[in-house]
């Protein structure tokens, strides 16, 4: 029995879904509003947004 590309397309769409809300979860809340904090913040969304990347070049 054959699968079409229509059900591999949906199986990725389902495992980038997992990974991107994994990587998500990684990225750690800051409790204050220093500078120090909120730098590591956002240095937390640019690794996020690199392993984004990164995993939508893998599975396109």
């Amino acid at each position: 029995m054959a699968y079409s590309n229509d059900r591999l397309d949906g199986f990725s769409d389902g495992v980038m879904a997992i990974i991107i809300t994994i990587m998500v979860l990684e990225i750690p809340l800051t409790n204050t509003f220093e500078f120090n904090d909120i730098l590591s913040l956002l240095q937390s969304i640019f690794v996020f947004f690199c392993k984004f990347c990164y995993c939508w070049i893998i599975l396109e």
